[in-house]
C-alpha cells in the first residue's frame, strides 16, 4: 500500500467534510446532499430483488395507510396503534411493529414525505379519508328437508398450519401471499413461506396432529440417526484394514449414502423442532388477529333504524 492510498484511508475514517474534500482533491467524485432514506441493507436490498416483503416495506406501507384513514394528526397516531405499532412521537418519529425489538425513524428511512411536517402535509390535502368498509349484511337461511350432517371440524396441527397459510394467501393455489392484504401479524413469515409449506407436508406425510406425535415421530427420526451412525462407524473401522481398491471404492461409497441419509433424518429432526416453537407463536397471533377482527367488525358493523310507525301500520 502506497503513501497516497494510506493517506486516503486515513482521512476517510474522519469527519464526512474532510473526506469529501480528499475526493475533491483526488478527483473522486463527492454526493452532494445526499438524500435521506435512499440507503439499504445488502439483505433488504436482496429481499426486495427477490419481490419478498421486508421490516421496512412493510412499515412504509403501514404508515401509507394510516396517513390515508386519517384527518387529523391524533387520528394518524391512533390508526398507527391499531395496526400494531408502538410510537415514540417527536421531530423524526419512531415507530416498532409487535414482536419487533427495535424502533425504526420515518423521517431517517423513508425520506421528507415520512417527517412530522410531510406527514401532516399529507393528511390535510387529502379531501377524505379511507374508511374501513362495513361488514355486509349476513346472508338469508333457507330451510331444506333431509338430514344434512356437519362435518367434523379438524384440529391439531395440520389443520393450524393449513389455517395460517391460508389466511396469508399461499392456499388453494399456491399463489404468493401479497403482503398488502394480509394481517400485519402474518407478514412477517411470508418471507418464510416455504419453509411452512415444507413443515405443513411433513405433518401430513406422519399424520402428525399433536405433540406427542411429534415428539414421537422426532424420537423415531433420532434412533434411525444413531443407528446409521453405528453402521458407518463399523464401515469407517474396516475401511482401515482393506487395501482393495475397488473394495475400498464400494465402501467409500456406502459410507457417503450413510452421510447423505443421516443429513435428512436430521435435517426433519430441525423441522419437528422448528414446528413446536413456531405453532405456538402461530397461535397466539391468530388469538389476537381473532380480536382485532372482532373489535373492527363491531367499530364498523351498520345499523338500520327501525320505522316503528310503519311497523304500527
Amino acid at each position: 500500500m502506497n503513501s497516497k492510498t494510506c493517506k486516503i484511508t486515513a482521512l476517510c475514517n474522519q469527519k464526512g467534510g474532510e473526506s469529501d474534500a480528499l475526493c475533491r482533491e483526488y478527483g473522486l467524485s463527492v454526493i452532494e446532499d445526499p438524500e435521506r432514506g435512499k440507503t439499504k441493507h445488502y439483505s433488504e436490498w436482496d429481499a426486495e430483488r427477490k419481490g419478498l416483503p421486508t421490516q421496512r416495506s412493510m412499515v412504509k406501507a403501514d404508515v401509507d395507510t394510516a396517513i390515508r384513514r386519517s384527518m387529523t394528526e391524533s387520528q394518524f397516531y391512533d390508526k398507527l396503534r391499531k395496526l400494531g405499532y408502538e410510537i415514540k412521537p417527536g421531530r423524526d418519529i419512531s415507530v416498532k411493529a409487535f414482536g419487533r425489538e427495535r424502533f425504526i425513524r420515518l423521517e431517517r428511512s423513508f425520506g421528507d414525505d415520512y417527517s412530522i411536517k410531510g406527514i401532516r402535509r399529507r393528511i390535510l390535502i387529502q379531501t377524505r379519508p379511507e374508511v374501513c368498509r362495513p361488514y355486509p349484511e349476513p346472508k338469508k337461511a333457507y330451510k331444506f328437508n333431509g338430514v344434512f350432517h356437519k362435518p367434523k371440524r379438524k384440529e391439531g396441527l395440520r389443520a393450524l398450519y393449513f389455517y395460517y397459510l391460508y389466511r396469508m394467501g399461499a392456499i388453494p393455489k399456491g399463489r404468493e401471499p401479497n403482503p398488502n392484504q394480509v394481517y400485519f401479524l402474518f407478514r412477517e413469515d411470508i418471507k418464510y413461506i416455504r419453509r411452512i409449506s415444507e413443515e405443513t407436508r411433513l405433518l401430513v406425510r406422519h399424520d402428525i396432529d399433536t405433540d406427542v406425535q411429534l415428539d414421537a415421530h422426532r424420537q423415531e427420526l433420532q434412533n434411525q440417526i444413531n443407528l446409521l451412525n453405528n453402521q458407518r462407524i463399523l464401515l469407517r473401522n474396516k475401511l482401515r484394514s482393506i487395501k482393495d481398491v475397488e473394495r475400498l471404492a464400494s465402501m467409500k461409497s456406502e459410507i457417503s449414502v450413510l452421510s447423505k441419509s443421516m443429513g435428512s433424518l436430521r435435517r426433519e429432526v430441525s423441522q419437528c423442532d422448528e414446528i413446536e416453537r413456531r405453532s405456538l407463536d402461530i397461535k397466539e397471533k391468530i388469538l389476537i388477529e381473532h380480536k382485532d377482527r372482532q373489535e373492527k367488525k363491531n367499530e364498523c358493523t351498520v345499523y338500520k333504524p327501525v320505522n316503528r310507525s310503519a311497523q304500527n301500520r
